[in-house]
């Protein structure tokens, strides 16, 4: 498994995730009922429609420290979701962050090459247009061969 490789599979565990509840309050306008993947800097942060995330490499591919083989290679991503301020925001992000969390955790259960993904949150950020969270995702896999 390759970093970009490991970047596509948690972009398409986001893209299949179900959303939390209901896509916003009676009355309200903006919110999506569906996720979207940008790649970082494609939109304004607080421009973004709602229910939109962005992948970013935090730090490069490195050896990973715990484990012996020296194919086992360590990377961290940051997850940020973008959504509209609405009435309901708030329980909005709670119950899409659970699914989230579920979607991203089950990535190794289908990719034999990754062998941990742990994720630590960050925190809600509030604006006037906008509220924007996300999480820390540390993996560790396998590079495969032919690097």
């Amino acid at each position: 498994m390759r970093c970009s490789e490991i970047i596509a599979a948690v972009e398409a565990a986001i893209t299949t995730c179900p959303v939390g509840g209901v896509a916003a309050a009676a009355g309200t306008t903006g919110a999506r009922d569906t996720w979207s993947v940008v790649e970082a800097g494609q939109l304004d942060l607080e421009a973004a429609p709602d229910r939109t995330c962005q992948v970013r490499l935090v730090t490069t591919p490195a050896r990973s420290e715990r484990n012996i083989p020296a194919d086992r290679y360590q990377v961290e991503l940051e997850i940020l979701a973008y959504y509209q301020h609405t009435p309901d925001v708030h329980r909005r992000i709670g119950d899409d962050w659970e699914h989230l969390a579920q979607a991203l955790e089950g990535i190794p259960l289908t990719e034999a090459d990754l062998h941990q993904l742990s994720l630590r949150p960050l925190s809600v950020l509030v604006s006037e247009r906008a509220v924007i969270t996300g999480v820390t995702c540390v993996v560790e896999y396998r590079l495969t061969a032919g690097v």
